[in-house]
């Protein structure tokens, strides 16, 4: 592919915009990005400009590489109608994304289509340093194919489980995989790509995967169970906090998996007893059920769905907790939907009555049944375009997400 040029931006245009930061002309993106490919006439419009200066935004945004003319429509006489639209091609995201075992790394342009995908295996692995390893290769040979395709990577993401600091882009407890602590991604993605890697919660990969097949105007509850639990309210697109820093009352995204449910309960792998993960996470299940054969995740997931009865009984105990935990949380948020994603969704599939039984200590049988949960398909690609869709809206929107990837300070409070 031959190199563009960038031609220079007329001194009419470099005068009258801040060509240091995108926030003047973020609105015009924004609208292309939500609709389409659109016309000057409707972007001036829609945003309240004059023809002027939403043209200014156009041009300086082209000379960005962020929108190109993609065709242009006559309509009688007089020019034609330039027809904008985003650079799909030219533009990436990449994501990094540890569904423990496993790291999932993709880079991916705006048009949701991959440039380059790779899965580790992270079982065996007992080293961080040859964790950052895998992780600077490939990040090295993401940004060796943007520079092939003469493109620019508009956003780095890392999802990861546990308790992160998005501001400093730095892990501080991932609990069920230990070896991510510490690792300041933010760093990792200045040194290697140019642009800062942000560190989001995994959950929210898996709900951006959801909400793309969700109706736009629901209020949704997606859990993500694997060894751990994780839980995340939204409408549509937009994320939900439940509760608040105690430092500034900015929304935050509670760790619902570490809320306390028993006084005094059982260890948690973050440190604290009785948390809701410590009964209902699978690497609980797994320690309960003190079986020899059972290596992993993957081996309890079979063992439930062969219908090994402890096993099964374990799961279910497992599903009813969760539903009983989980009622009150459904009601605050004024939930519609429950979808269960994650690797335990086949699991979820046997025991959702169980989880409906917990449920209804709370709920009536219509209510339940207007929510019903249910499992979501283990799909790969579903929750890889979800994290891709969060990072493109990362870029986009910075200020809806500034304040809702906080996480708490501390696993189980908001403080």
């Amino acid at each position: 592919m031959a190199k563009r040029q960038k031609k220079k931006l007329a001194d009419y245009i470099s005068n009258r915009i801040n060509l240091n930061s995108l926030e003047s002309s973020r609105p015009v993106l924004q609208y292309i990005l939500e609709h389409g490919q659109v016309s000057l006439s409707d972007a001036a419009k829609a945003l309240d400009l004059s023809r002027g200066t939403c043209n200014l935004h156009l041009q300086r945004l082209e000379h960005e590489q962020l929108i190109r003319r993609h065709e242009s429509v006559s309509t009688g006489a007089g020019r034609p109608t330039v027809i904008w639209g985003v650079d799909t091609s030219s533009n990436m995201t990449v994501s990094l994304v540890f569904d423990v075992p496993f790291l999932h790394a993709s880079l991916t342009d705006f048009s949701m289509t991959p440039v380059l995908r790779e899965t580790h295996d992270l079982s065996n692995l007992g080293s961080r340093d040859r964790l950052l390893e895998i992780v600077h290769d490939f990040l090295e040979r993401a940004v060796s194919q943007v520079k092939r395709r003469d493109g620019s990577i508009r956003q780095a993401a890392a999802f990861l489980p546990g308790l992160l600091d998005p501001g400093r882009g730095s892990v501080i407890n991932a609990v069920n995989f230990p070896l991510l602590n510490g690792i300041d991604f933010n760093e990792l993605g200045m040194s290697i790509i140019g642009t800062p890697c942000r560190t989001v919660p995994l959950g929210l990969a898996f709900y951006f995967g959801e909400s793309e097949h969700l109706p736009a105007d629901s209020n949704n509850m997606v859990v993500y169970w694997d060894l751990g639990v994780g839980v995340v309210f939204g409408h549509g697109n937009q994320l939900c906090a439940l509760g608040s820093s105690a430092v500034d009352g900015a929304p935050a995204l509670t760790e619902v998996g570490h809320l306390r449910i028993r006084k005094n309960g059982k260890s948690c792998h973050c440190g604290n007893r009785g948390c809701l993960e410590a009964y209902v996470g699978g690497w609980a299940i797994i320690d309960d059920l003190k079986k020899k054969s059972l290596r992993g995740l993957n081996d309890l997931i079979q063992f439930v769905l062969r219908g090994d009865p402890p096993a099964l009984k374990r799961a279910r105990e497992a599903a009813e907790t969760m539903g009983q935990t989980l009622a009150h949380a459904v009601q605050i948020m004024q939930v519609d939907r429950i979808l269960v994603s994650g690797p335990m969704a086949p699991v979820f599939a046997i025991v959702a009555a169980d989880f409906n039984r917990g449920l209804a200590t709370i709920l009536t049988e219509s209510e339940i049944a207007k929510l019903n949960p249910q499992a979501s398909p283990v799909l790969e690609e579903r929750f890889l375009r979800g994290a891709h869709r969060l990072a493109i809206r990362l870029f986009s929107h910075p200020d809806d997400y500034r304040l809702l990837l906080k996480t708490p300070t501390a696993l189980g409070r908001t403080s």
